[in-house]
């Protein structure tokens, strides 16, 4: 083979590297774009499910305080029904 084949088969071999590349690099840039719109939707998600978590912990706690306060409250009401 003479030297002007070689460069020709070196360039269009170069030429399918660089399209290559070109094509990772969309790929790529498109991967990104679709985890960060996947980042931000999870983290909605999260957000609400934390949301959703604290207000199932203090609704928890008020549950357990009238639970408590009915307890007391049948404490007090037992001796003076006993009285009567």
């Amino acid at each position: 083979m003479d030297d002007k084949t070689l460069e020709q088969y070196f360039t269009a071999i170069q030429e399918e590297f660089i399209k290559i590349h070109k094509h990772f690099d969309e790929q790529n840039k498109y991967f990104n774009e679709r985890f960060n719109e996947q980042n931000v939707v999870l983290e909605s998600i999260y957000e609400i499910i934390k949301e959703y978590d604290t207000e199932r912990k203090k609704i928890k706690a008020d549950i357990w305080d009238l639970q408590k306060a009915v307890a007391e409250l049948q404490q007090a009401i037992k001796p003076k029904q006993q009285t009567v």
